[in-house]
């Protein structure tokens, strides 16, 4: 239905520049990134990674969730993880993991009713009444995102 991805690119287009630059400055200072998820997501973010590789910005895109909750734990405090629970239900298992390690944190969800506290920065990506179109509005925030961050590394405008 080109209508329900029509509203999760007007809930990406309310994200504001500055937003978006947060999490860039955030991107460049990391000295290691993971983008954790359900599985299903992760995909998206593999993209992202790849394109992060061609500006020489290594991250850690692992498919399984198990394993994520394994490396994360190795994670600094100069190092940065971005987490994408759509509703909010992986953040159960994340949640005591993710608050006793200090890296910056992340979280890209299309539920307006999340933000806990162990997040720095909280981004709504997407409408939760249309998450089976999950898929696009990830791809679509991950293009924007590298969209600005080439620009902002490149010092294009």
């Amino acid at each position: 239905d080109v209508c329900s991805s029509d509203l999760h690119f007007d809930v990406i287009r309310q994200i504001d520049l500055s937003d978006y630059l947060i999490l860039i400055k955030m991107l460049n200072e990391a000295e290691n990134i993971w983008v954790i998820g359900f599985e299903k997501h992760q995909v998206f973010a593999l993209e992202f990674q790849k394109r992060l590789f061609e500006f020489g910005k290594i991250s850690r895109c692992i498919m399984n969730y198990h394993q994520q909750l394994i490396d994360i734990k190795k994670a600094s405090d100069k190092d940065l993880i971005i987490t994408i629970s759509i509703k909010g239900g992986t953040l159960t298992d994340y949640n005591q993991i993710l608050s006793n390690i200090p890296a910056k944190k992340v979280l890209l969800t299309f539920n307006p009713h999340l933000s806990p506290h162990i997040f720095d920065q909280c981004i709504i990506c997407g409408d939760l009444k249309y998450v089976e179109f999950s898929e696009f509005a990830l791809l679509r925030f991950f293009d924007i995102l590298f969209y600005h961050y080439k620009q902002w590394i490149t010092g294009q405008k």
